[in-house]
């Protein structure tokens, strides 16, 4: 009997799974922003990954996997890799915002799909077809209809410090770096989670990231002067462990997502992320969605579907 949903199909359902538990994880960061004592970024990256990365090696220790701290030897160096590359881009967005209205990061966000696609057949060899092209760019339409903002006046939009506490601004220009320099290591880390295939299963691959983001955090706050610690208990509590969970699973779909199809396509369904964030603005702040957005939400969705195709 043949599958009634192929796997490049169900890597792009994952995918955009994975893009609505980051959206509720991204609203409590917003939250954590808004707090009267802020939380660092790299104070809420260790608090986030270090639970993660103790879940997982407790499960590899308990089901008896061969190599629970760094994987295999063949796998090794991706794995590693992989971790690296994710752990960077997650802190360069979140750099990035600090001189990056929220608009503008959004737009430069979605550029993953466009890098993953011609990364995945520059360095996979996968094919590149038209109908990706013309999907990724009607994608791209669909995000520009649905920002409330127009381009001309994105850079006067207000500003939301996603630093969440570290100080200081940055020029636009260094943000714009610093943002497709995030979005490049983040498509980077999809082809290599695509090359490592079924041989790098998730847990594996989610353990090496939340190794490399823990250690890595924990080395920057020790020998990093001006880190303040994070507070001995307050509302910042809920939203990080509400963030914590949900950026974890939405790890786990992305990561089975991306290893089920070609990443170029699979990585469409980070476009839905927009009409997830739209929802939610709607549940929780009571935003109504206008006319802009809904047709350039729509957009988004056809595109996905032609594109996947």
């Amino acid at each position: 009997m043949s599958k009634m949903v192929s796997d490049e199909t169900l890597g792009v359902i994952l995918v955009s799974l994975s893009t609505c538990t980051a959206s509720i994880a991204n609203m409590c960061i917003k939250r954590l922003a808004g707090l009267v004592v802020p939380i660092h970024t790299l104070q809420m990256i260790r608090f986030r990954m270090l639970p993660t990365w103790i879940v997982c090696l407790s499960y590899l220790y308990i089901t008896g996997r061969p190599s629970p701290f760094l994987g295999p030897k063949g796998i090794r160096g991706l794995l590693i890799g992989r971790g690296s590359l994710s752990f960077v881009s997650m802190l360069g967005t979140y750099t990035a915002l600090k001189g990056l209205t929220l608009a503008e990061a959004t737009l430069i966000g979605f550029l993953n799909p466009v890098i993953t696609g011609i990364l995945g057949a520059v360095c996979l060899g996968e094919k590149y077809t038209l109908r990706q092209a013309i999907a990724t760019l009607l994608s791209l339409a669909g995000i520009l209809i649905s920002l409330q903002t127009p381009l001309q006046t994105l850079g006067k939009a207000p500003r939301l410090s996603a630093d969440l506490g570290a100080g200081g601004g940055m020029g636009k220009g260094v943000a714009l770096i610093i943002g497709v320099g995030s979005v490049t290591a983040g498509a980077l880390s999809s082809i290599l989670i695509r090359k490592m295939g079924k041989n790098g299963d998730v847990v594996r691959q989610i353990t090496a990231y939340a190794m490399v983001s823990t250690l890595g955090s924990t080395a920057c706050i020790r020998y990093m002067p001006g880190i303040p610690e994070l507070p001995r208990y307050g509302t910042w509590t809920i939203y990080a462990i509400v963030a914590t969970v949900f950026g974890s699973l939405g790890q786990v779909l992305m990561t089975s997502g991306m290893k089920r199809g070609k990443a170029g396509t699979s990585a469409l369904g980070n476009y839905t992320a927009i009409i997830y964030a739209t929802l939610l603005e709607y549940a929780v702040d009571g935003k109504v969605p206008g006319m802009r957005q809904v047709v350039g939400c729509g957009l988004i969705v056809g595109a996905s579907l032609y594109g996947r195709r």
